[in-house]
């Protein structure tokens, strides 16, 4: 019954903010919309992030690496603990050799990182210089 309540209650604040603040319904729709969605790029994406960054053994260029597919595949998970997409926590688990528990962790510090106004800006300039270079701006 609480979630119920609840979810009627979250429901009437999302009315409130749509018509009093509907930037910032617009600002939170971006935010967790994927910017891609073919998981195949994946592996790309990483033989592009390495010629810059290493992330295979340096960990917090594993920790851009990861933000950077996130907010590319799967921007939600870089904001709030939520479920991650099919097929992305095994994509990385190839990129690394690593396990899917590990990636998972790795999802968990690359979120709190996030916090840091210069690891986000890397991880924005990242995903940017990306879809520049394939043209998908």
């Amino acid at each position: 019954m609480t979630d119920v309540k609840q979810l009627t209650i979250d429901a009437r604040v999302l009315k409130v903010l749509a018509v009093s603040h509907p930037d910032l319904i617009q600002e939170a729709q971006e935010s967790i919309t994927p910017l891609m969605n073919n998981l195949d790029l994946i592996g790309e994406i990483y033989a592009y992030v390495c010629l810059t960054y290493q992330p295979a053994v340096d960990y917090k260029h594993k920790l851009l690496f990861i933000a950077s597919i996130l907010r590319l595949f799967n921007p939600d998970t870089l904001i709030i603990d939520c479920k991650l997409r099919n097929g992305v926590r095994r994509s990385l688990a190839n990129c690394f050799g690593e396990s899917g528990t590990n990636i998972s962790h790795y999802i968990g510090q690359a979120r709190a990182y996030m916090k840091i106004k210069t690891f986000k800006a890397s991880v924005n300039s990242i995903t940017e210089q990306y879809l520049n270079q394939m043209n998908f701006v």
